[in-house]
């Protein structure tokens, strides 16, 4: 025991390797906190809310037709000419400004023969904004990816003061919320329609529009995994009139 007690006595006075390795933590933690989360831009992670409508991708079903694209997952609804919703999923990562914002936007060829494919001119003269449901800048961080949330089959009829007003400082506070070390699992959409419509029928304007973002802390495996009692969720709906 004697014996026992001095080696214990000795080694405890060695204070200078136990600050240097404290300092060592601090930097670690400091580089860590410095680098870029982990982009998100893959298909199969772009739907982790679920299935809410269960969209198929039927080319025959026109009211839920599911797309899933490596920037946003969504469920079409081909007789109103826009999405029943939209869902995605971002780190501070996939918003790093790397290209601008594209100038055009594109009619999606990709949707069945069988169904109309919107155009930008669908909207000319209308009266409404061509609304971005998964926004622009959360898809910054290459000029393909970019384009992608520029197909019209991303685009909603949305009043310019909601447009570019409260809903675009939703889209703010969702990408301040991510650069705090945090992933973003978002679906939204249009609502309550009540029957007005442009472009000749072909596209109709919600009366309402909603986002559910829930705030999942960055980590390892999926953010699933990751969600317990005290996640923060964050729901909304909007009067869609001008």
């Amino acid at each position: 025991m004697p014996g026992l007690f001095c080696r214990v006595k000795m080694t405890a006075p060695k204070r200078y390797p136990m600050k240097r390795l404290a300092i060592l933590s601090s930097a670690a933690a400091f580089l860590l906190a410095a680098l870029p989360a982990r982009a998100l831009i893959d298909a199969a992670l772009q739907m982790q809310l679920g299935n809410p409508s269960g969209a198929t991708a039927d080319t025959n079903n026109y009211h839920h037709y599911l797309i899933q694209r490596p920037v946003e997952a969504l469920d079409y609804n081909a007789t109103r000419g826009l999405p029943n919703w939209v869902s995605w999923n971002f780190t501070s990562a996939d918003v790093s400004n790397a290209v601008a914002r594209s100038p055009v936007y594109f009619t999606d060829t990709n949707l069945p023969p069988n169904f109309y494919r919107v155009t930008s001119a669908d909207y000319a003269g209308s009266g409404w904004d061509r609304g971005h449901l998964c926004p622009s800048a959360d898809r910054l961080n290459s000029r393909e990816n970019n384009d992608m949330v520029f197909l019209m089959s991303n685009i909603m009829p949305q009043a310019s003061s909601q447009n570019s007003g409260v809903w675009a400082q939703l889209e703010g506070d969702c990408r301040k919320i991510a650069s705090t070390n945090n992933e973003m699992l978002i679906i939204c959409g249009p609502s309550q329609f009540t029957g007005d419509t442009i472009a000749s029928g072909r596209v109709a304007v919600p009366g309402h529009t909603w986002k559910i973002a829930v705030v999942v802390p960055l980590g390892s495996g999926s953010a699933l995994d990751r969600i317990d009692y005290s996640t923060r969720v964050i729901a909304v709906t909007y009067s869609a009139s001008p």
